[in-house]
């Protein structure tokens, strides 16, 4: 069956009125059906509670409201029909009927009361066992049967019949609970859905309720649902085959010396039947079809014989006894009176007599009900509607037996709950004084406490708007340490909590800004990553982080260094370069793996002369003249440049170095593969301060001049090249860490130093102010002795970069 949209239940336990409710026994779209069990007795009953599920939701508190402003009076005018139903429902009595004790309004709907007899609805019987045995069914259809044919007599349907609505009770028959409940069409795979429920002008009848038992008796014969109208109908609209299939196996098996088993089968075939036309059209052509003496005789008598008698319609027929007894006697006396009295008296004292039986005889009925129920609600209803019955004081003395029994209970709860509930059940009784003394006292106490709290809230309000007032960590702590469970404690928990988050942030930002590494900063994001300093932190990040092409300084005096990639070059001079010697041969491959650092500039002589304050280099070179400041470094010797270098390393806790000339070359040419930087001899004096064609020197370079003295220039006053490092040709020649080797063989080839040759000279690259063609190539090399401190020699530093985290 198709999934319904239902309201959800009341759970367990749930006080409604005098009752706590048990389970749920059953729930459609309109309607939940629980079990209850009165408080004061323990007597058990069945609650029937409005919910349609597209008008209402439940609250929290049980109550149901409607989803919106538009349901509210369709939803209240259901209401007065579930009570109008319940109503007409109550003046019925019959075996099969579960007999209706009262409707009342609780939880913002309708309820019903019904009274049943103990026993298990037929959906939980298949649920938990399977097929239920073909005479017990029968000796539950019997009396559905009757009731039905007395329910039809207006030609309606009489409700929803359906395994969830029809008990079985221990002591045998069944019981239905599902009279005047509207049938939902919101839901075609419902099983005891007829045909006729599904069309748009489907004429509706006694047949479609005919439908509805037959799927719930086969139910009950096979343990499983049968397939639902609609599908039937579309297999029929498809040409295809009935999927309601009654195996011929089952019924031979049960036929087989079992008439209850071949009843039963012939009552399932007849009434699933999909035209209604060619349905059964009334319970009594139903069971006619049967066949038999006992079917006939079911027919001309509406069914009211086809069910064994039970306990209950034994009752029913010493109520009709009773009944005929007292109009016998009343026939009597009205015989005798016309002896005496004119006719037309006769007449209206038989009237009376018949109106008096009647009422005799449902004075009876309703205390023969109360009797079986023995429930509160039973005999206050009693008392209410026959308050004139000699049967009063014997009913007064029950409902005080009861009370008797439910006190002690009462007294063991002690809730001012329990002795109103106990009150409204009893409002007369023995123990109403004495409940109403403990609600009162209930009630006192409950003034006091909620002085009490009103005092506590002033209170807590008080020291609350000192606290904020505050606004400190220590305001806060004083409030949560007073009040640790006041009104305002959990925003203050918060509010020192941003506050200490806040003051962590700071604290944490500062030490980061005073560390200044990237360490330092990526803890402070890791700790904080939503932090009022985020955006800072970020921006030291991506100033520290030494990607390729950043330019950075270590410190407020350290030179600018510039990050070059890792890469892969030609090392050295090709064969066909015309000013190629043996020095710069055999060309090689190099790869150099990793990036690095290394000056943007040669190291200047205000550099140097730092060192030398700070005490890390021991000579201060002279500067011929020229000026000091921003011009290169000169006149120091390689084991000066090398301590310079250390001294930087030592006092940046960096590893600063001399390049080697593999890591010189790979960052002079930046990507230059020819001889001259520029891409020729021509355009090299637009890069480098070398001795050009203006300075008349017999070395001289002819392919351009350039406007520079004779002497070193100031750092960066020429164009830098693609790596943006300037005077890499020129200017002052510059150290590498590479011993003296007269050609490439067996030299590194991962941009490492060589440390083999003759180590008191060291290689020196570039060329200078001084130098002319042949020195001023990309792949020129030349020797010096180490201790040589010449005005055309200076330095370039290079530092290693750590690999960089993503």
């Amino acid at each position: 069956m198709t999934d319904l949209l239902l309201v959800d239940a009341l759970p367990a336990g749930t006080k409604v009125g005098d009752f706590d409710l048990l389970s749920v026994l059953s729930a459609t779209d309109t309607v939940i059906a629980y079990r209850v069990r009165e408080s004061a007795t323990g007597a058990d009953f069945v609650l029937r509670e409005f919910a349609p599920a597209s008008l209402v939701r439940r609250q929290a508190d049980g109550r149901l409201v409607t989803t919106n402003m538009d349901a509210e009076a369709a939803f209240q005018h259901g209401v007065a029909r579930f009570l109008a139903n319940a109503s007409r429902s109550a003046a019925r009595n019959h075996p099969a009927l579960a007999r209706s004790i009262r409707a009342f309004r609780a939880n913002g709907t309708a309820v019903q009361l019904l009274a049943c007899p103990p026993g298990r609805l037929l959906s939980e019987q298949v649920a938990g066992t399977g097929a239920v045995p073909a005479e017990r069914l029968s000796d539950a259809a019997r009396p559905l049967l009757d009731l039905l044919a007395e329910q039809h007599t207006d030609g309606s349907p009489a409700g929803r019949i359906a395994p969830d609505q029809v008990m079985l009770p221990d002591l045998g028959g069944a019981v239905w609970l599902g009279a005047g409940m509207d049938v939902s069409v919101e839901h075609p795979g419902d099983p005891v859905l007829a045909p006729e429920h599904l069309a748009e002008n489907g004429e509706l009848g006694p047949w479609t309720d005919i439908y509805a038992l037959a799927a719930t008796l086969y139910t009950g014969l096979f343990g499983s649902e049968p397939p639902p109208a609609s599908e039937r109908l579309r297999a029929q609209h498809e040409g295809g085959d009935d999927p309601l299939q009654l195996p011929r196996e089952f019924e031979d098996s049960r036929s087989s010396g079992n008439s209850a088993g071949t009843e039963l089968l012939t009552l399932i075939r007849r009434g699933l039947v999909l035209d209604p036309a060619a349905r059964p059209r009334s319970v009594r052509e139903w069971r006619a079809r049967l066949g038999g003496a006992e079917a006939d005789a079911a027919a001309d008598q509406d069914g009211r014989k086809g069910a064994a008698p039970t306990a209950s319609s034994r009752r029913g027929w010493l109520g009709v006894a009773f009944a005929a007894l007292v109009l016998a006697i009343v026939v009597t006396v009205g015989y005798f009176a016309l002896e005496w009295q004119s006719r037309d008296a006769a007449q209206r004292s038989t009237a009376q007599a018949l109106a008096d039986a009647a009422a005799a005889a449902e004075e009876n009925r309703r205390w023969q009900q109360a009797l079986e129920t023995d429930a509160v609600v039973a005999y206050r209803a009693f008392i209410e509607d026959f308050p004139e019955s000699p049967r009063i004081a014997q009913a007064r003395e029950f409902l005080q037996r009861l009370e008797e029994k439910a006190w002690p209970g009462v007294l063991e709860e002690n809730t001012r709950a329990a002795f109103e509930a106990h009150l409204e059940t009893f409002p007369d009784g023995r123990y109403a004084t004495e409940a109403l003394a403990r609600i009162e006292a209930f009630r006192q106490e409950e003034a006091r406490l909620a002085r009490e709290q009103a005092e506590r809230r002033r209170r807590d309000e008080a020291a609350w708007e000192v606290a904020s007032a505050d606004g400190s960590v220590a305001a806060l702590d004083r409030y949560l340490a007073e009040w640790p469970a006041g009104a305002h404690a959990a925003e203050a928990r918060e509010l020192r909590g941003q506050m200490q988050v806040e003051h962590n942030d700071t604290a944490r930002f500062a030490q980061a800004r005073e560390a200044d590494t990237l360490a330092s900063w990526r803890a402070y994001l890791d700790d904080f990553p939503a932090g009022r300093h985020v955006d800072a932190a970020l921006a030291a990040i991506d100033r520290l982080t030494l990607r390729p092409g950043k330019a950075f300084r270590d410190c407020e005096t350290c030179p600018e260094m510039v990050v070059v990639p890792a890469g892969s070059f030609w090392q050295g001079s090709a064969d066909s370069s015309p000013l190629a010697v043996s020095l710069e041969k055999p060309r090689r491959r190099v790869t150099i793996d990793a990036p690095f650092a290394i000056g943007k500039y040669e190291v200047t002589l205000a550099e140097w002369d730092h060192c030398v304050e700070a005490g890390g280099c021991e000579t201060r070179p002279a500067d011929n003249g020229w000026g000091r400041g921003r011009r290169p470094a000169i006149l120091v010797s390689w084991h000066d440049a090398a301590g310079y270098a250390a001294w930087l390393s030592e006092l940046t806790g960096e590893r600063y170095a001399l390049p080697s000339e593999s890591e010189w070359e790979y960052a002079a040419r930046a990507g230059e593969e020819g001889d001259w930087l520029g891409g020729s001899a021509e355009a090299v004096c637009a890069w480098a301060n070398v001795a050009g064609a203006e300075s008349g020197f017999d070395w001289r370079h002819t392919g351009c001049a350039d406007r520079m003295a004779a002497s070193t220039a100031l750092a960066g006053s020429l164009r830098p090249n693609d790596f943006g490092l300037h005077d890499m040709i020129g200017n002052v020649a510059e150290w590498t860490r590479d011993c003296m080797n007269l050609s490439y063989l067996e030299a590194p080839t991962d941009g490492s130093a060589w440390s083999r040759g003759l180590c008191s000279s060291r290689m020196t690259r570039g060329g200078s102010w001084f130098s002319g063609s042949r020195d001023i190539r990309l792949p020129a090399r030349f020797n010096l002795k180490s201790g040589d401190r010449n005005d055309f020699t200076g330095l370039r530093v290079v530092r290693r970069v750590e690999p960089q985290e993503e």
